[in-house]
Parts: C-alpha cells; sequence; structure tokens
C-alpha cells in the first residue's frame, strides 16, 4: 500500500517532505545537534510566489545560519548545465536551476536537493549515484524512501553543513574594486582604438 500510494503524483511529494522532516530531526537527536528541521509548506520566500525550498534547517537554531532543501521526487527534472541553458525559457527547471533558486528563495547559506532512486531523471544518476556536489551551486542526494534508507541525505546534510559554518564571508574594498574595474576598462578602450588604428592602415 506505501508503495502503491508513494507513486500517486499528488501525494508522493508531500509524503517525501514529511519522511525527509522527521529523518532530519530525529538525525539531529541523535547527534546531539542543536539544529531543527522545518517544513516550509505552501509559504512563499523572499522570491514573490515562488515556495522553492521544501524544508528549512536551522543550524544551532538559529535562523541567521540555513540550510534549504528542496525535494524532487520527479523524473522530468534533468541534472542541467547553466552554460547548455537558455535561463529565460520557461519550464527548464534543473537540479542546478533548482539549486540555485533554493539558496536565494529561503536565503539559505547551502543548499541541497534530494532525489529518490526510483523517480530520479538518468542524467543525474549518472553523474552522482549516491551524493553529489556541483561547486558553487549545492549538494544532490539520492536517497531510497522505500526501503527508509536517508543515509546519502545525511552525508550531503553534514558536509553541507560543515560548508556553512566554515564558509568567510568575503568582504570587498569598494574604491579599490572601483578602481580595478576602471583601468580595465581604460586598457579595453586602449586595444579598441589600437584595434582601430590598424584596421585603418
Amino acid at each position: 500500500m506505501k508503495k502503491e500510494l508513494f507513486y500517486k503524483s499528488t501525494i508522493k511529494g508531500t509524503l517525501a517532505e514529511d519522511e525527509i522532516d522527521d529523518f532530519l530531526n530525529n538525525y539531529f537527536l541523535e547527534k546531539r545537534l542543536k539544529d531543527k528541521a522545518f517544513l516550509t509548506g505552501n509559504s512563499a520566500g523572499n522570491l514573490p510566489k515562488n515556495k522553492t525550498g521544501d524544508i528549512i534547517c536551522e543550524i544551532n537554531g538559529t535562523s541567521d545560519l540555513k540550510i534549504a532543501i528542496e525535494c524532487k521526487f520527479d523524473k522530468s527534472i534533468r541534472l542541467g548545465d547553466i552554460e547548455s541553458k537558455d535561463v529565460f525559457t520557461r519550464k527548464s527547471d534543473t537540479a542546478w536551476s533548482q539549486l540555485i533558486e533554493t539558496q536565494a528563495n529561503r536565503d539559505s547559506k547551502v543548499s541541497i536537493i534530494v532525489f529518490d532512486i526510483s523517480l530520479v531523471e538518468n542524467s543525474i544518476l549518472k553523474n552522482f549515484e549516491n551524493v553529489g556536489y556541483i561547486p558553487g551551486v549545492g549538494f544532490v542526494a539520492i536517497i531510497n524512501s522505500q526501503k527508509g534508507d536517508f543515509s546519502n541525505l545525511a552525508i550531503a546534510y553534514m558536509l553541507a553543513r560543515d560548508i556553512a559554518l566554515n564558509a568567510r564571508e568575503l568582504e570587498l574594498d569598494k574604491e579599490i574594486l572601483s578602481m580595478m574595474v576602471n583601468r580595465i576598462i581604460k586598457d579595453i578602450n586602449e586595444v579598441l582604438t589600437i584595434k582601430s588604428l590598424v584596421l585603418n592602415n
């Protein structure tokens, strides 16, 4: 019955989110972490009318430091690549875009996208059999909910947690940045002037 219910598209996403939320909160208790996982439900995030990011985990119970998790039990979601996508077209959700959107929408330090082994597109499975990291984008975790195996999510979460806790804020000196940008623009203009002179000659 559980398997049959799971495959009915209308409820598999909700069941997955509930199970993942329960697993994470139990995992935090077991590991004696002060982290807390919350379902976002139908609430929109920072982006207007956007509900991307199904679960928010507050590290050490503080809302200032968060990991956002998107659950995608959907075979239509491909791995994707920002370079091979027209980012302005609709209906182009990929693991890449969902991770970036989740992080922006839920104002998190790191984002994780979770797939189920029985409902995952081949391009994702080929690249990330268990746990994967897309540099500068986020983590991919493939679980087996039918067997109650969420161990890959635990691995991805602990890695994401380490990144969130140890990431350093980059402080930019605006005056130096402005000077560098102006210098680059000046150099580009000089190169264009030389090119124009060479072509004219």
